[in-house]
């Protein structure tokens, strides 16, 4: 490492300022048993406190970098439970927090919420009439994936088929076919709500359309959506797959596909992952312990025309594996092979404009740096569709000037001190040094963790996050929905 660990731990306080802002010390309120007892009659769900049997696997989600500590956990088999436990909640004085897999969360809960998980609500209804499905909340996108495919359809799903629909829609998603067909909420026909008061909502363009606008990208800033209706597409012809290539050939990859990706069809969506793999048993023998550079496509079309489009990638270095073939959307998530193993890890997220030579060094530089322990660091081709406005679009809008999405993602190894600390210090590194092509914004479900009301508001931009806190205002002042990507009410703007 070009420093020593004990060099990066003296960073630690104000690193972890950044990401972890202190709550208002409000002191949670005394719950008695009758109170509690009156919410298990409420509910069929379980409703589980500290230190009894399943409370500590209820609450633990697949992100495990934040950790949930909340007064109770109410395991909702239904809309009617989530609406009874929100009611319940206020009338406690309480906040609230969902789950559903737990894949993006935000600060975690404390002993002033309880925690709804909404992992039971799975229910996927297909009106292939209309091209849609009605999701509840809890329901993966393998689930709508394995249900639309059964008529020929396709939903906007991202790369990870085992991630929450509903929870993925609210912060905007980014699709696997996004460039083609634009981004995942803008596919939103309505959403079921359950707000600060208890009452039941059906946001939509024809009601509460304000609203409507809101829920779609805020991250549940406005209560507790339990069902989405989303739009379908018929697909009858799709590509997909990986070109592995060694990590001692970045700088070739990375000039083939920058230069690439101003050239192809909407109808072919990329991305870009350098990878430093772990010496583990469950990592393909191939990528055991490597550095590589690994590009995922996914194309509406044939396998020969997604051969012919790829020939300069595939000409750009020597191959380690090409898995590129004519699949079934229903093994999409095959092409990005996301892990499905609940793990600790610490993330940035930024959006970038043209990359030119500069900027194609600094990711070199970047890319080749080994000090961040097993990680990986990805671009997202946008534009195509994702750069068109669309009338009636939510709050994540099209953002024109955004050509690409920066992720980078640390593994947490157990065990080993001060690694958060590195990576963070790594990631905060990334940041400054493509700062130059950085533009505004962000997506908002790679925003992971606690964030300032600054770092919130830049995600949105000042107008935006003017709006939605002013929405916040009417449906949520007391800020009962505030553990996620918070929007504070318009009183609570500082």
């Amino acid at each position: 490492m070009a420093e020593s660990i004990a060099g990066k731990v003296e960073c630690q306080e104000t690193l972890m300022a950044t990401v972890r802002p202190e709550a208002a010390a409000v002191a949670p309120p005394l719950l008695t048993d009758e109170a509690i007892s009156q919410l298990r009659r409420a509910v069929k769900g379980d409703v589980l406190q500290p230190g009894q049997p399943g409370f500590e696997a209820e609450k633990d989600g697949f992100e495990r970098a934040v950790v949930h500590h909340p007064a109770l956990v109410v395991a909702a088999r239904g809309h009617e439970d989530v609406a009874a436990a929100v009611q319940w909640a206020a009338e406690q004085g309480l906040g609230v927090a969902v789950q559903a897999t737990g894949h993006g969360p935000g600060a975690p809960a404390d002993a002033s919420a309880i925690l709804v998980t909404t992992s039971r609500m799975t229910s996927v209804d297909i009106d292939t009439k209309a091209r849609t499905a009605r999701v509840d909340a809890g329901a993966r996108w393998s689930d709508v994936i394995e249900a639309a495919a059964r008529h020929g359809l396709v939903p906007l799903s991202g790369a990870a088929p085992a991630v929450s629909a509903v929870g993925y829609l609210l912060g905007g998603g980014l699709g696997l076919l996004s460039r083609r067909f634009g981004s995942p909420a803008d596919q939103i026909h309505s959403l079921s709500v359950v707000t600060a008061d208890g009452r039941t909502v059906e946001a939509s363009l024809a009601a509460h359309p304000e609203l409507f606008w809101g829920l779609r990208g805020s991250r549940g800033n406005f209560g507790v959506v339990t069902s989405a209706t989303i739009g379908l597409f018929p697909l009858d012809l799709f590509a997909g797959g990986s070109l592995f290539f060694d990590g001692e050939h970045l700088r070739a990859v990375l000039d083939a596909w920058t230069a690439w990706t101003a050239t192809v069809p909407d109808a072919m969506c990329s991305s870009l992952a350098v990878l430093r793999f772990p010496p583990l048993p469950q990592v393909p023998e191939f990528l055991r312990g490597r550095h590589a550079v690994h590009v995922r496509i996914a194309f509406t079309g044939s396998e020969e025309e997604a051969r012919s489009l790829l020939a300069p990638l595939t000409s750009a270095a020597p191959l380690l594996a090409d898995t590129t073939a004519a699949m079934p959307y229903s093994r999409s998530g095959a092409i990005h092979a996301d892990s499905t193993n609940p793990a600790a890890t610490v993330s940035r997220t930024m959006l970038l404009g043209e990359l030119d030579e500069a900027a194609v060094d600094t990711l070199e530089r970047l890319g080749e740096r080994d000090d961040a322990g097993p990680l990986l660091f990805e671009l997202r081709h946008l534009q195509g569709a994702l750069a068109h406005p669309v009338e009636n679009g939510g709050a994540v809008g099209a953002r024109p000037d955004a050509v690409f999405s920066l992720f980078s993602l640390a593994v947490l190894v157990p065990g080993v001190d001060g690694a958060e600390v590195v990576a963070r210090h790594f990631q905060s590194d990334v940041e400054k040094a493509l700062t130059p092509w950085a533009v505004p914004g962000a997506e908002p479900n790679f925003v992971v963790g606690p964030r300032t009301e600054e770092q919130v508001r830049e995600v949105y931009g000042t107008r935006t996050y003017r709006k939605l806190s002013a929405l916040k205002t009417r449906y949520d002042p007391a800020n009962m929905f505030r553990y996620n990507l918070n929007i504070r009410p318009e009183t609570q703007i500082h």
